[in-house]
């Protein structure tokens, strides 16, 4: 059986493919390009990419999908927290259940790396922190967000998105 992570990474990836030509979309800020390389705090920028939950699942996969215009730029979502330890490497995501390719079964949100303290598993978090494009050693590009603030949430927000 494959373990936890790379079934999450399988169902982000195939849920990008399957909706990604229907998604390409500009529906996060308007803005269709990044040029900031800069490292600073993102809390204040007005650049700042809010994924909501009425369209988590459409803005997610347009990230994934354009990672190339929006890698630099601030983000913040809420999900919850995702751990699969594979090695000696703990592996964390954000993320929220999603229709796929064989019903409910998916998955869809985004890896993430935190120097900090992680919350524990399945706790609903909000996530701030900087988009950021990752190459395997295979050349596939895949998302990652650097987060710089987590924040455990008392009210948990839609487990299973749709759109």
């Amino acid at each position: 059986m494959k373990n936890k992570n790379t079934i999450i990474i399988i169902t982000i990836a195939i849920s990008i493919i399957a909706l990604g030509a229907f998604f390409l979309i500009n529906s996060i800020t308007g803005e269709s390009s990044n040029n900031s390389d800069s490292n600073e705090s993102t809390a204040n920028d007005s650049r700042m990419i809010r994924i909501r939950e009425n369209m988590f699942k459409t803005q997610v996969n347009d990230v994934h999908m354009n990672i190339s215009r929006y890698q630099g730029r601030g983000i913040t979502l809420e999900g919850f927290l995702a751990k699969d330890t594979q090695g000696d490497e703990n592996l964390y995501a954000i993320a929220r259940g999603a229709p796929d390719c064989c019903g409910v079964d998916g998955l869809v949100g985004f890896l993430i790396e935190y120097e900090g303290e992680m919350p524990n598993e399945d706790e609903w978090i909000e996530v701030v922190g900087v988009l950021e494009a990752r190459t395997t050693n295979q050349r596939q590009m895949y998302t990652v967000i650097r987060v710089e603030e987590i924040t455990v949430k008392d009210v948990r927000g839609l487990e299973f998105v749709e759109r």
